[in-house]
């Protein structure tokens, strides 16, 4: 299993004192407001609401993490990162300077998003393989 691309890691609406506050694209406002939002649906909001924490990093899968520097998970993304560290996880985080929120989904418009997604599809295609060997020698 792999994760994909993410969103936010923190929806805690008791967020305060968050280094990365000022973010253009994704102030603290927005991130209270995103909760709200996200709890909507056919299916309520389940889970922890905190996934930079020991106790959830343990259960992810092998994870590569994207942010721009000063944007508003560039703090969460290496919490994340030290959690999954300390689980045992499998995981390598990239920060890249000067680049705005989701810089990565615009693979090709600039240097930088096209050297993300060439690192994803790296990360990607090799622990599918993984997976995959790992499938076919249990089968």
């Amino acid at each position: 299993e792999i994760a994909p691309y993410r969103l936010v890691y923190r929806i805690d609406p008791a967020l305060k004192d968050w280094r990365s506050r000022h973010d253009a694209m994704l102030p603290l406002g927005k991130i209270r407001k995103l909760r709200t939002v996200l709890g909507r649906g056919p299916e309520e909001l389940r889970g922890p609401e905190d996934m930079t924490t020991d106790a959830t990093a343990r259960y992810f899968p092998p994870s590569i993490l994207f942010a721009a520097s000063r944007e508003a998970l560039e703090l969460d993304s290496l919490e994340l990162h030290a959690a999954l560290d300390r689980a045992g996880v499998e995981n390598e985080v990239h920060v890249y300077d000067g680049q705005v929120h989701a810089f990565v989904v615009s693979a090709g418009l600039t240097p930088e998003s096209w050297a993300a997604y060439k690192t994803a599809v790296a990360f990607l295609s090799e622990h599918l393989t993984e997976a995959e060997e790992s499938r076919s020698e249990a089968a």
